[in-house]
């Protein structure tokens, strides 16, 4: 994929640049993919043509899917808008055959979109996978939206999906505004994230966190994934959680007064200590950093947008917690919401954004290089993505959907990406890794573990 093949800006469809974030994401690509996939089951197949006419109908009302992405002169990435006849010619749904979904989901998280490419996002069809119904993977490049705002968009094609003759398919916030996409994130940033006061704390307590990490045993950090390439050997282990699983597992939490968020966290990290400890390469009390997706649309400018508007509007943030052997699993959970809520509060998520220089991450591999550099001067562990409750559209169910979960192919330095999210009362958790890196076995041992954990009733 070389960025000299993007075809030059068109003067009458410019919107904007990308933001810093888009920009990275679109740049990384580059290197390493990281596209993410919305997993939907269905009850029976739908056809193709109805399939083909809710992503129309979707395209029609949300410009997230009618815009693509052009080079310029000067090191320039912008948003470039087509016209809705475009995209939906455009679209990229295909039938596949295979026994396998999750060596099919796999291979959408590591399948880049050509340059140029509109709609951001393609769509496969598994028939017979479940048993008399279908899959759909839905994939979407990270530049264009995070995983909230592509649930939303899924969200809505599977609503005009199973009641084709709806005019108002998804109840809740509706499409915005139909002729253009919102600014990058880091300009709806308020006031209080933006001064330099803030940055200056935030980079003591960086530095601060950075001096306490290196007085402390480390956990033996993997080698860095393949070379320039980032040639990697992507693994899948989705676990589930059924409907009284999961609603003892949210009772526990509001009884210990902790996030669903921060009990996964901490199941995961006590499950990746014992599982060290029990293939015997380490039974010390370790530090080790979980990195949360965290979504910004509530610490943006208030009431600009709907909460799940599609667009790039995520940010990460590290924590670092000393794990014990036989620590309580709620006092690590309360370790890890104490934390993320003060680096929410500092602007930590804000700064990620606007402390990456962007005209040094150039639209080349060698600004994918200076990305890798980046990222691996620092934190590093596990990046877990939580969009909690999923609400299934209110809609007459012609083609019911048994159950939405997500994926993210995993980056450099970071080679373990878990998603969670429920969808009618059913706990979904997928954790993709990389094989060089990560043993399945090791992985499958940390799975089993975390299940364990999770099942609190």
């Amino acid at each position: 994929m070389s960025a000299e093949k993007i075809p030059s800006k068109s003067q009458d469809c410019f919107l904007r640049p990308l933001g810093t974030s888009e920009r990275f994401y679109w740049i990384y690509d580059l290197l390493a993919c990281t596209n993410f996939s919305v997993i939907a089951e269905t009850d029976g197949t739908p056809s193709l043509e109805s399939l083909k006419s809710a992503i129309a109908r979707t395209i029609a009302i949300h410009p997230a899917l009618r815009i693509k992405v052009n080079a310029g002169p000067g090191n320039r990435l912008v948003f470039a808008s087509v016209t809705e006849k475009e995209a939906i010619d455009h679209m990229d749904v295909k039938v596949i055959s295979t026994s396998s979904i999750d060596r099919q989901l796999l291979k959408e998280t590591d399948t880049q979109f050509e340059p140029g490419t509109f709609p951001m996002m393609r769509c496969r069809v598994i028939e017979g996978t479940p048993k008399d119904g279908a899959t759909l993977l839905f994939t979407f490049h990270h530049s264009m939206t995070d995983a909230t705002g592509g649930v939303f968009l899924v969200r809505k094609i599977l609503a005009y999906l199973s009641s084709p003759s709806s005019a108002q398919a998804v109840d809740g916030p509706e499409e915005c505004d139909n002729d253009s996409i919102l600014e990058a994130q880091e300009s709806l940033y308020p006031t209080r994230y933006l001064r330099r006061r803030m940055l200056f704390g935030l980079l003591r307590r960086i530095a601060g966190k950075c001096m306490d990490a290196l007085q402390r045993d480390r956990l033996e950090r993997p080698p860095a994934i393949g070379k320039s390439d980032m040639l990697r050997q992507l693994d899948i282990i989705r676990l589930g959680l059924d409907e009284k699983q999961t609603e003892a597992l949210i009772r526990e939490c509001r009884t210990e007064k902790t996030t669903v968020h921060g009990f996964l966290c901490s199941c995961l990290l006590l499950a990746i200590r014992e599982e060290l400890a029990a293939d015997g390469r380490n039974d010390k009390d370790i530090s080790l950093t979980v990195i949360t997706a965290v979504n910004m649309r509530p610490w943006l400018v208030k009431n600009i947008f709907p909460e799940n508007t599609p667009g790039m509007f995520a940010s990460m943030i590290p924590t670092t917690h000393r794990v014990k052997a036989s620590m309580n699993p709620w006092d690590l959970t309360r370790d890890v919401n104490k934390q993320l809520a003060s680096g929410l509060d500092s602007g930590a998520a804000h700064m990620l954004w606007k402390m990456v220089p962007s005209r040094w991450i150039t639209p080349d591999r060698n600004g994918a290089r200076r990305i890798f550099r980046l990222l691996s001067a620092g934190p590093k562990g596990p990046i877990v993505t939580n969009l909690g409750a999923i609400t299934p559209p209110q809609t007459a169910a012609e083609t019911p959907i048994r159950s939405l979960s997500f994926a993210i192919g995993p980056a450099a330095y970071f080679p373990l990406c878990m998603t969670a999210n429920s969808w009618a009362g059913k706990l979904f958790v997928n954790s993709t890794f990389d094989g060089a890196v990560i043993d399945r076995r090791l992985m499958e041992g940390v799975m089993v573990r975390m299940r364990q954990r999770l099942l609190v009733g």
